[in-house]
């Protein structure tokens, strides 16, 4: 399952380093939306409960 979650992460990493350097904040919402099914898959797994949490915050920081 978490297979799945592997090609919205990458995409939002290389959206978040294109919206830092064209200076785009929508891109940077874009990208925050790409992780948050990861994030939240994260959540469900008691491992990483706290971690799903936090990664969308830090990417809306």
């Amino acid at each position: 399952m978490g297979l799945f979650f592997w090609p919205f992460m990458i995409a939002s990493i290389i959206l978040s380093f294109i919206a830092l350097v064209l200076k785009k904040p929508i891109l940077l919402v874009i990208s925050c939306l790409l992780i948050t099914p990861l994030s939240l898959y994260l959540a469900a797994t008691p491992r990483f409960e706290w971690w799903g949490l936090i990664f969308p915050f830090y990417r809306r920081c």
